[in-house]
């Protein structure tokens, strides 16, 4: 099935056929809807739904995560570039990083690329990471959001709460924004 999939990934970045959805968040201080977050998904005509949890790590160690990020980044900015994203009113868009993404020491660079292209404002993305991700030099994540924070972009970790859970992790790196996995917020409503 890896295999498979890793063949409909490949059809998929030469045709264009990853969708982007955007999941609307809903800011409870505004009484509105005030941002969304890009979501990749993958459908195939034989397969059906293929779940980002299960092609995701695939593309992550078949190296094609690289070029879905590129696809999904590139289609959020022409989504801000659109009229409909003016008329949603949307502050910002939040976009997941993969941890090979921010491993490659000239990210930040592309990804200021691809938004310059677009003529995107930076202050319109925030980058979201997973608290999973983790490695014993974070010298280079630190850059990549160290320039992406200085040009304006934002970061936020993702899932905090499946991990390590580690409040080193929150400290250390410049987070603006923790998002609690669905897991800890779940149990909340049955444990007081």
């Amino acid at each position: 099935r890896e295999n498979q999939i890793v063949h409909i990934m490949k059809r998929a970045i030469q045709n264009d056929e990853f969708k982007v959805y955007y999941q609307p968040i809903y800011s409870s201080e505004r009484g509105r809807f005030t941002t969304a977050e890009a979501l990749v998904r993958l459908i195939d005509p034989e397969l059906g739904f293929i779940p980002p949890d299960e092609f995701i790590p695939i593309a992550e160690q078949s190296g094609l995560i690289l070029e879905v990020g590129d696809i999904v980044f590139r289609k959020v900015c022409e989504f801000l570039c659109s009229p409909d994203a003016a008329d949603l009113g949307s502050r910002y868009i939040e976009v997941n990083l993969s941890m090979v993404q921010c491993m490659q020491e000239d990210l930040h660079k592309h990804l200021k690329d691809i938004m310059d292209k677009y003529q995107i404002p930076y202050h319109m993305i925030d980058f979201e990471v997973t608290e999973t991700f983790s490695t014993s030099d974070n010298r280079i994540l630190m850059n990549n959001m160290s320039c992406l924070i200085d040009s304006g972009c934002s970061f936020a970790v993702d899932d905090y709460g499946t991990g390590f859970s580690n409040t080193d992790y929150l400290i250390e790196l410049p987070f603006e924004l923790v998002k609690l996995d669905k897991s800890v917020v779940w149990s909340a409503t049955d444990n007081d």
